[in-house]
């Protein structure tokens, strides 16, 4: 059996986003779907709401079973129960219908959580000794960790193909597909070459996870307008204060563990290169 940590360290290095079987998408999908429905139940205790089986990253059979944790103090978390069990079919993943804020933050982070739980080090083949190298209290040993790493980048290239596959269903005007494609550039340039970000890009990027968004009917019809005219971008004032969330989250990886920040640039450019194939099938 390879040593956990090579397991890891082949996941990283093939440099390309993180895919799960479709069939763990649509189940995923689904599991939002449920949630975010039910977002307003009252739960009286932790209550499994699905389960779903999947393969680890080094191809092992698991289960991770869906939670909601009324008192959970923050959105969610992945874990096994019982604790540190080695189980792979032992591990769960826990959410707080109070913290959701957009069903799009709802699904990323259990993407992000599902990344976690895809990571061998997480389950059967935890081990103290690499576990000692891994804390969320220290910005060191948690932005700068491969397992964050691994869940962070994956997230955010996630939303990024969502975002511009959510768009590109909209867009029939292919000066709207080139408008895009200029973002796309735009986005990859800041972070490969720390070229300034173009308040369309800002937008886009914060409608990731539909940032300070809310329900309301008029933030909604505001937001899905300036998304079909992206232009009113630069002549309307930002409906944010601070930069989006996602600017900060992948910033901290490049800050603590820069030897490993090459290879998110590997993983974005193949993933421009994903979505300049929706483009092309968009149609130029």
């Amino acid at each position: 059996m390879p040593k956990f940590i090579n397991i890891l360290t082949q996941v990283i290095s093939e440099q390309k986003r993180y895919k799960f079987a479709p069939d763990v998408y649509e189940k995923l999908h689904r599991v939002v779907d449920e949630l975010w429905k039910n977002r307003n139940n009252t739960y009286k205790g932790k209550t499994v709401v699905d389960q779903l089986p999947f393969k680890l990253a080094s191809g092992v059979d698991g289960v991770v079973k869906f939670i909601v944790n009324p008192k959970l103090p923050f959105i969610g978390l992945m874990g096994t129960r019982p604790k540190k069990s080695l189980d792979p079919a032992d591990i769960f993943i826990e959410v707080n219908p109070k913290h959701y804020e957009s069903k799009k933050n709802l699904y990323l982070t259990l993407f992000h959580e599902m990344i976690h739980a895809s990571d061998p080090t997480q389950s059967y083949m935890w081990k103290p000794s690499y576990e000692l190298t891994y804390d969320e209290k220290s910005d060191e040993k948690y932005w700068g960790h491969p397992i964050e790493f691994f869940a962070i980048t994956n997230e955010f290239l996630e939303g990024l193909v969502l975002e511009f596959q959510r768009r590109l269903k909209k867009y029939k005007n292919p000066e709207q597909i080139k408008v895009q494609k200029r973002i796309l550039d735009n986005i990859v340039d800041y972070f490969a070459k720390g070229k300034p970000l173009t308040k369309q890009s800002l937008y886009l990027l914060q409608r990731i996870n539909d940032e300070n968004i809310g329900d309301s009917k008029m933030s909604q019809v505001i937001a899905s307008f300036q998304e079909i005219h992206p232009e009113i971008s630069d002549i309307v004032p930002p409906m944010y204060e601070t930069d989006p969330y996602y600017l900060h989250y992948v910033q901290m990886i490049k800050r603590y563990n820069p030897k490993i920040w090459p290879r998110f640039l590997t993983m974005l450019y193949k993933t421009k290169l994903e979505i300049e194939n929706m483009f092309k099938e968009k149609g130029d």
